[in-house]
């Protein structure tokens, strides 16, 4: 797993090489740096935590979404019924035999005379 603290001490093109293997980086990114290092754990624990509320709150049916990222998108998780999937399966097997007509028609109308 790698979280971004790790990944800023990985850009060396914001460090001035002063000699040998002396890097010094410019004020600004230290402190950038350090307040990246101090915030992330509370801005994780806040995004984990809001995830696990609206897991929680989807589960016991107060909530329609699941995740805030689905509330963005405006989609919806839905639980299937059997009757949900009578009515597919209904469906399915109307455009099955809807295609076996229209390959039926197509050979005949395409058919080449013997």
């Amino acid at each position: 797993m790698c979280y971004i603290p790790d990944l800023l001490m990985l850009l060396p093109c914001f460090a001035v090489c002063v000699r040998k293997l002396e890097w010094v980086q410019p004020p600004l990114i230290q402190w950038l740096r350090r307040i990246v290092w101090r915030g992330f754990p509370y801005f994780n624990a806040l995004f984990e935590g809001t995830l696990f509320v609206y897991q929680l709150r989807y589960l016991f049916g107060t909530h329609p979404y699941f995740s805030p990222f689905l509330q963005l998108l405006g989609q919806q998780l839905r639980r299937l019924t059997m009757e949900d999937l009578v009515k597919y399966l209904e469906i399915c097997a109307h455009a099955h035999t809807l295609v076996h007509m229209l390959n039926a028609q197509h050979k005949l109308l395409y058919a080449t005379p013997l």
